[in-house]
């Protein structure tokens, strides 16, 4: 039996534990490295560079340059100087102007350059104009030498045709009261008056409206769209696009 015992325990060969490989990022044991990274590093999707960030294109000087007005023409183009200082040129711009200072250097170059000019006017007749936008003292307001200057429809005419016909010409159309003094731009001959102006200037479109809400003058007249449709076509016949609001 001792025998017996001494014979198994000669055959069996002690065990004999494995080597110990030390776990480190593969650069810190470069031998190892091949060996054990697929073990420690889980398969995955490749790690992409981080993308540059975009830089904003920068706009050519000449096509959005920043506008200086002069105090007194701020208020008709306020829309005008923050939009082609901050570059913003590409996008289709529209200003309403009274179209009364458009011989003022500054304030033609400054509508010249957008899209969409919109230029005023009321009356052919110097009086009619008067009655339905009252000016500043009846018929001046003071230029930016503070002297007075007079409002005509020969000057607003003069500038408008500075643009070449790549304006948009706007007319109010509405009768009525205010203080006692009736006006109304609606007539044959106010109507005819108009349109001669248009034949001059030749806008690109003439846009026509009745008053569209409340008015602090409570005497005056909405035309109703019959009526402006049958104005719009008196002008349409002349040649000229017209778009009724």
């Amino acid at each position: 039996m001792s025998s017996a015992l001494a014979f198994l325990k000669a055959s069996i060969k002690p065990l004999v534990p494995p080597p110990i490989v030390p776990i480190a990022p593969p650069n810190a044991i470069p031998d190892l490295a091949p060996a054990i990274a697929p073990a420690i590093i889980p398969p995955g999707p490749p790690i992409m560079p981080a993308k540059p960030p975009k830089i904003p294109p920068k706009i050519p000087p000449d096509i959005a340059p920043p506008i200086d007005l002069p105090a007194m023409s701020r208020p008709c183009l306020m829309l005008l100087a923050p939009i082609a200082t901050f570059g913003l040129r590409y996008s289709i711009v529209s200003v309403l102007s009274n179209a009364t200072r458009l011989h003022q250097k500054e304030i033609f170059n400054a509508l010249n350059k957008i899209e969409n000019p919109i230029l005023k006017i009321d009356s052919a007749n110097i009086d009619t104009l008067e009655k339905i936008n009252l000016p500043f003292k009846k018929n001046n307001f003071l230029d930016n030498k503070n002297q007075i200057e007079k409002i005509s429809i020969e000057k607003i005419i003069d500038g408008m045709k500075q643009f070449n016909g790549n304006f948009i010409m706007q007319i109010m159309f509405l009768r009525g009261e205010n203080n006692g003094i009736f006006f109304d731009n609606t007539t044959n001959e106010e109507i005819d008056g108009l349109i001669n102006i248009m034949s001059i200037t030749k806008p690109r479109q003439v846009m026509i409206y009745p008053i569209d809400r409340s008015t602090p003058a409570q005497k005056l007249i909405k035309l109703d769209k019959t009526e402006m449709n049958h104005i719009a076509k008196k002008i349409e016949i002349k040649g000229f696009n017209v778009l009724c609001v």
